[in-house]
């Protein structure tokens, strides 16, 4: 027998998920880089299916844009429940027999292969744990006796599940009461008690529910390659919840990070990349080998994570911010400054409008350096790229663009060496960005900053907002809203301090995470890398031939 309809339950909210599904539906969380509910749409076409449904509510453009035309689409304004969907589209489901497919349960399964057995052949999996689920009770036959919801632990009848996948007949259909309701709660016991026989499937293949991000990670772990065991890469790894390799060229270090997150250490980065669980791979080592790391791990399909400023020229990084968008990679760049908590504060308010359209804004941001630093690696024009406008420098610009929303138009800049031996690299820098908007910022960056500094300011018709420090050696992490008053005077100041502003190395990796799950590219991605990459030649060009340049 071959079915030829089919309806996806899709419309849940999935609030479990937090973050994975703020704007994203839950059967559109990606398991192995395809969304769940491509899967499942696949698997049906592939047993001979040809006219599927996909109940919406949460978000539904997103599964629109996904399918266009290739499904039907049945859109809820408010839930309907499992079988409530179903009697909606009564109408086009009592010409024959149909699947009803829960979308948030990962399964590649051959739907062909379901035997149809009486009015419904339910897809049952073995699960240890069931006191949160409901269980079936079987005979010999495969006849489904009765069920039971959240057993006591010693009480459940057994420990077979439903997997959210029915076959059924038409006259299904006459079971199903008006408005909302639940096939687990409202229809099956009804067919129970009316003598109707419903049989129990065993699935040949594991059933995962993605209910909450413990369940999406056991369905498709997300192994890391930490390329790099220094100090960046050690905090990188430290946030990461699992690591296969670490690679280093000393690998007395390498052995040192592998211990500590229980993963394999190696000195050959192409063989620890290479490793078969490896999804990601997150990148700390020198300058000058970011962008060779990062092609071969897109190369080979493999998402990114790059430590700023990803690479020594627009020019290397340009075909490689390419090649992640055709592969549908994701490809983030190591702007930690955007996760931590005042700029993400910052942020915030500017998105409500507290200080009004903005003005102007300046930032400082500056160390010492150490004893040595012009024989580090940072001091090599062919290892580390650019001075100290590409290293502290480029946050700034990435902070700039993000807080705007806006392109860097225009650029004028002075890069000097003052004080460290390590010319032709600058150890002071002066820039003015201008933007689209009219908006100018002025920056300062700087290798003679005595005292470790960080500041930026951002001013608008309304008010301005100030950060300063970054935690640590720069000092408390603090964001002051000053509110001009309507008629001006006396502004009102509040002022927040924030405590862990270390959560940032957690935070991106979050927000990697929720990229690759919602297929989005994330922020602080290498293209806006490549962005700032450009402003930075565009200064170095404007401080050699005093001239405003223009991007």
């Amino acid at each position: 027998m071959t079915v030829r309809k089919a309806l996806i339950l899709a419309a849940g909210r999935g609030s479990r998920l937090g973050r994975f599904t703020a704007h994203m539906p839950k059967p559109m969380l990606r398991v192995h880089d395809r969304p769940v509910l491509e899967t499942h749409v696949r698997m049906l076409k592939a047993a001979g299916v040809r006219e599927i449904w996909i109940n919406l509510h949460h978000e539904p453009e997103a599964i629109r844009a996904h399918f266009g035309e290739t499904v039907r689409y049945s859109e809820e304004k408010t839930l309907l429940g499992t079988s409530g969907a179903l009697r909606k589209l009564s109408a086009e489901f009592k010409d024959g027999p149909f699947f009803v497919v829960y979308g948030d349960n990962y399964l590649e399964l051959d739907y062909a292969a379901i035997p149809a057995r009486g009015l419904v052949t339910m897809l049952l999996h073995h699960r240890d744990y069931v006191a949160e689920s409901g269980v079936v009770e079987l005979a010999a036959d495969g006849r489904i006796l009765r069920f039971q919801e959240k057993p006591a632990a010693g009480a459940e009848l057994s420990h077979w599940v439903n997997a959210g996948v029915y076959l059924c007949q038409p006259a299904v259909l006459d079971y199903l009461p008006p408005g909302e309701s639940d096939f687990a709660r409202d229809v099956f016991p009804r067919m129970l008690e009316a003598e109707c026989e419903l049989y129990g499937a065993i699935s040949p293949i594991p059933v995962t529910p993605l209910d909450t991000p413990e369940m999406l990670a056991e369905a498709d772990p997300l192994w890391v390659a930490q390329i790099g065991a220094g100090k960046i890469g050690g905090r990188r790894a430290g946030v990461f919840p699992k690591v296969a390799t670490v690679a280093d060229i000393d690998m007395d270090r390498a052995q040192t990070l592998a211990a500590l997150c229980g993963a394999r250490a190696l000195k050959d980065w192409e063989e620890a990349i290479g490793e078969s669980r490896v999804r990601i791979v997150s990148i700390a080592t020198t300058n000058n080998l970011l962008s060779v790391v990062a092609k071969r791990a897109l190369e080979i399909g493999k998402h990114v994570l790059v430590e700023k400023p990803a690479a020594l020229a627009s020019s290397e990084l340009e075909p490689l911010v390419r090649l992640a968008r055709e592969r549908g990679l994701v490809y983030q760049a190591g702007f930690n400054y955007r996760f931590h908590p005042a700029m993400e504060r910052a942020k915030s308010l500017l998105a409500e409008g507290a200080i009004g359209r903005l003005l102007h804004g300046s930032a400082r941001h500056g160390h010492g350096g150490r004893l040595g630093l012009e024989h580090e690696w940072r001091a090599q024009p062919g290892i580390a790229g650019g001075g100290e406008l590409l290293d502290q420098g480029v946050h700034l610009i990435d902070l700039v663009r993000w807080f705007s929303g806006e392109d860097v138009t225009g650029v004028q800049a002075v890069l000097r060496t003052d004080f460290w031996p390590i010319a032709p690299l600058e150890d002071h820098a002066l820039a003015w960005l201008d933007l689209h908007s009219g908006a100018r910022f002025s920056l300062e960056v700087s290798l003679t900053q005595w005292k470790n500094l960080f500041s930026f300011e951002l001013v608008g018709e309304r008010g301005t907002i100030i950060i300063e420090g970054l935690g640590g050696s720069y000092g408390p992490e603090r964001l002051t809203l000053v509110r001009r008053p309507e008629q001006f005077g006396v502004p009102e100041i509040e002022t927040e301090t924030f405590a862990d502003p270390d959560r940032c190395w957690l935070a991106q990796w979050e927000e990697m995470e929720r990229a690759i799950r919602c297929g989005e590219e994330p922020s602080g991605s290498a293209a806006d890398s490549l962005a700032c990459l450009r402003v930075i030649e565009a200064a170095r060009l404007s401080s050699a031939e005093r001239r405003v340049v223009t991007l």
